[in-house]
């Protein structure tokens, strides 16, 4: 496990992370923002893929064929209601597009959803930087109204 922030020559701060495990992480706005940004019609597949990849790092053997135990420790770990995550799936239309299906999704949707997501892969860098440790109740929890 290692963790690197860095400063962009425009002085915004980039955070990096990389995680060994069973899957390999990298938690860079350049590698998420290819895939949804360059593929517009696939934005709501990709921001749910990323929250989805998250959860693969909190699966265990004993959780076998379901994800619901995952799904349970990435929102307690994170601080996510599971509202913030059914979101994704409902509003954005990123479960019918794993199926196929090529919803339309306006501009301001976009935006709205990859701001969604990137505050989800915000919270796992933050968990992962310190020390895998489920994330303090100051931070207030993510929840939709």
């Amino acid at each position: 496990l290692g963790s690197t922030a860095a400063s962009a020559n425009n002085s915004t701060s980039l955070i990096v992370c990389e995680m060994q495990s069973s899957m390999s992480y990298a938690c860079r706005p350049n590698y998420l923002g290819d895939c949804y940004i360059r593929e517009p019609n696939d934005t709501g597949f990709f921001c749910f893929r990323a929250i989805e990849s998250i959860r693969q790092h909190f699966y265990e053997p004993q959780d076998r064929d379901t994800d619901k135990p995952s799904w349970e420790r990435l929102r307690n770990s994170l601080r996510i209601d599971r509202s913030w995550i059914d979101a994704l799936t409902k509003s954005y239309e990123a479960g019918n597009q794993r199926h196929g299906k090529s919803p339309y999704m306006s501009g301001e949707n976009r935006v709205s959803a990859m701001l969604h997501t990137w505050k989800v892969v915000d919270r796992f860098c933050l968990y992962l930087d310190n020390g895998a440790v489920q994330l303090a109740e100051e931070i207030e929890e993510l929840r939709l109204n």
